[in-house]
């Protein structure tokens, strides 16, 4: 069964980190988190599904977009 929230966190800095460490305990809630530095999407919760791109033909129709700054 698929999960009813489906939040997708782009960048997983501080800010991405807190949101999914907020959000991944709550129930019927599947976090993905999508940032190309693999160092910080290493210290992410385990049930997180941490990716370092994202394609869009992939994503949920209800998914839930938050955004934090990556910087360039």
């Amino acid at each position: 069964m698929e999960a009813r929230l489906q939040a997708i966190i782009h960048g997983a800095g501080h800010v991405g980190l807190a949101l999914a460490t907020v959000l991944a305990p709550l129930p019927d809630c599947a976090v993905t988190v999508v940032d190309p530095r693999a160092e910080w999407r290493a210290q992410l919760p385990v049930d997180v599904t941490a990716l370092d791109q994202l394609a869009p033909q992939s994503v949920p129709e209800n998914a839930h977009h938050l955004l934090s700054l990556i910087p360039l």
